[in-house]
């Protein structure tokens, strides 16, 4: 097994998909086709398939290992949730988004029948049903799984229990990233709840104020902003660096025929591994019905709006491509003074993305918490 991972480490997938079924056939002559031994090898197998672009063997591979569980330990086994995340994101890629969060339902449904669902202990199994919908861009879906949260949090606990801030902050994200930049209501409670638990550790609070002031200067309300970031306790005479505001906006784009439409983007949370998201109407209204393909880090876009948008030539090959800014920070937020230090990109992607720039919003740097210009940031696009 050392071995066959270490050939996927390499990217030498085809030989590392080899040695994974050379093991499958000895554990098989060995043990027989039932033995749960054969979980972790089938599992290497569908990667390296995935990586190959062979998604009807990798799938096959994954069900194989998915019968062996609910043979062995049970339809409901959580033996399984490596297999179902396998998976889901399989499904994803094939672009059958419903069978991908119908498998994500199931392994929260797993996770339910251990706990019950009215049990805070499921809430960890709430948390990674929104990770997944935060990661592909359902974030009508991520709002819904919030509410349930937090209601179980209300209703079995209470409505100031310090759990609950979490959620409001992750509110606060998915709602900037649904293109709703008036983020700070859902933040409001979360400024209760830290004055009925006094004794919070203060990173908990400062996280609080930071997901507040980032809302304010995403509303371009810095004195707003800087009244919670003052309130962030940092050690005399330290200094933060500028951090990118999660959210979603959009550049204005000239079609042939001279209409101007949106070229919408964000900045999400984390990074996508899947290379899709799921949306409907434009990149900023996800739901569970179109598979958009989405190039770019730190911003993230539809690959075909890029193509068609700027006229690029189709076979582009975006992975090589990479362009580096410098530019100043403002206490407000805002990115001034942009300087491009290097690219191997088109020209009008270069452009583009200087119009990209302004329309971001940075965390600004804070000295001792007050917000301050920091000259010199630099930041690389890559695709």
């Amino acid at each position: 097994m050392d071995e066959a991972s270490s050939l996927e480490a390499d990217r030498r997938f085809q030989s590392a998909q080899e040695l994974y079924e050379q093991i499958v056939v000895a554990i098989t002559d060995s043990q027989g086709p039932h033995t749960t031994d054969l979980i972790e090898p089938l599992l290497g197998k569908a990667r390296s398939l995935v990586s190959r672009r062979r998604y009807e063997d990798a799938k096959n591979a994954l069900l194989l290992a998915q019968n062996i569980v609910h043979r062995q330990k049970g339809v409901y086994s959580t033996s399984q949730l490596e297999v179902i995340d396998a998976m889901s994101a399989l499904n994803l890629r094939s672009g059958d988004i419903r069978q991908a969060n119908k498998l994500q339902k199931f392994s929260f449904a797993i996770r339910r029948d251990r706990y019950g669902s009215d049990n805070l202990d499921i809430l960890p199994a709430h948390s990674q049903l929104i990770q997944w919908y935060m990661d592909t861009g359902q974030y009508h879906e991520v709002r819904k799984e919030l509410n349930k949260a937090m209601d179980l949090v209300r209703e079995h606990a209470s409505e100031h229990d310090p759990r609950l801030l979490n959620y409001m902050r992750l509110v606060a994200k998915t709602r900037r990233l649904q293109g709703i930049w008036k983020s700070e209501q859902s933040l409001v409670k979360a400024l209760e709840i830290l004055d009925k638990n006094p004794d919070l550790p203060q990173d908990v609070k400062s996280d609080v104020y930071l997901e507040l002031a980032d809302a304010y200067v995403a509303r371009r309300k810095p004195k707003k902003a800087a009244k919670y970031y003052s309130r962030v306790i940092l050690e005399e005479g330290q200094q933060t660096e500028p951090a990118l505001i999660p959210l979603s906006s959009s550049v204005s784009l000239r079609a042939r025929q001279g209409d101007r439409y949106p070229a919408e983007f964000q900045i999400p949370l984390s990074e996508n591994d899947y290379g899709v998201l799921v949306t409907e109407g434009g990149l900023l209204r996800p739901s569970a019905a179109v598979r958009t393909p989405v190039v770019g880090s730190p911003f993230q876009f539809s690959r075909d709006l890029l193509i068609g948008g700027l006229r690029l030539r189709p076979n582009l090959n975006f992975r090589r491509v990479k362009i580096t800014f410098e530019f100043t920070v403002t206490k407000s937020g805002k990115v001034q003074e942009v300087e491009l230090l290097a690219s191997n990109a088109p020209t009008k992607l270069d452009n583009f993305m200087r119009k990209v720039l302004a329309k971001i919003r940075y965390r600004p740097g804070l000295l001792e918490g007050i917000p301050i210009d920091t000259p010199n940031v630099q930041l690389t696009q890559t695709f």
